[in-house]
């Protein structure tokens, strides 16, 4: 079982009940006394600014931090964590991500769509609200040729929820599983992304599949010899992408 399907509940409340989670940080006119920690999103923007793609350093910094928090806070943060993941499950989102994984089909799928709107949590709320309005605004956050950073970024988040419930045997609560039936499944998987409805992310899909293509053959850190491709400018540019992957690499050249 994928670590989405065991963090997830099975059935998604409505959309008002992640508002009624967040309300402590949104009421007008009251002075609250929350510390920023006791939310998702204060927990998020209370973590140090990130130099890495993935946003290691502030997903380290959260697991950290639910270390020294007992079982009743963290319960309350991972239900908040679910229910702001849970906003991004809409058609508009879907088809914006399956436009930016146009390449990579293979991350197009339930978990992984997921860990992506986890990514862009890590950017905190104001962003990632903008995104849930017009997923478009991708483009300004991320690369099409970094997907995989993105995709890793969020699945590392959503393990780091995972393994602290876990340490309260909590992972397989029904209260943190969200399994889509075969028939939502099938149904987000035929979505089809209408372009011109995200001009700024087909204009960076057409960039990224302007370049050249690059067939390499090489071994990637722990594990098997693979023959693959990357886009790069150049055969240089092409081999420190994939140095940046911990790729050794035996053979390249240009398609």
């Amino acid at each position: 079982m994928s670590i989405w399907r065991k963090f997830f509940g099975r059935k998604a409340q409505a959309e008002d009940k992640v508002r009624d989670l967040q309300s402590s940080e949104r009421c007008s006119g009251e002075t609250t006394t929350v510390a920023p920690t006791e939310t998702i999103w204060g927990l998020i923007e209370s973590a140090p600014q990130p130099t890495s793609r993935r946003r290691s350093e502030q997903t380290k910094w959260i697991a950290s931090a639910l270390k020294d928090m007992g079982k009743a806070r963290v319960e309350h943060l991972a239900a908040q964590f679910c229910e702001s993941l849970r906003l991004g499950r809409t058609k508009q989102v879907w088809a914006g991500l399956k436009l930016f994984h146009l390449e990579n089909e293979g991350l197009c799928i339930g978990g992984s769509l997921h860990d992506d709107c986890a990514w862009v949590m890590l950017h905190g709320r104001l962003i990632y609200e903008a995104f849930l309005a017009n997923p478009d605004s991708l483009a300004d956050l991320a690369s099409i040729e970094n997907e995989w950073d993105v995709h890793r970024g969020g699945y590392s988040f959503v393990s780091v929820f995972t393994n602290r419930l876990s340490d309260f045997e909590l992972d397989e609560s029904p209260a943190y599983k969200f399994e889509m039936s075969d028939a939502d499944q099938n149904r987000f998987r035929k979505i089809s992304p209408n372009k011109r409805d995200f001009p700024r992310l087909d204009k960076a899909r057409k960039t990224y599949l302007s370049l050249p293509l690059f067939r390499y053959s090489g071994q990637p850190e722990g594990m098997r010899h693979e023959i693959g491709e990357v886009r790069a400018r150049n055969r240089d540019e092409a081999l420190a992408k994939l140095a940046e992957k911990k790729i050794q690499v035996d053979s390249i050249s240009q398609v």
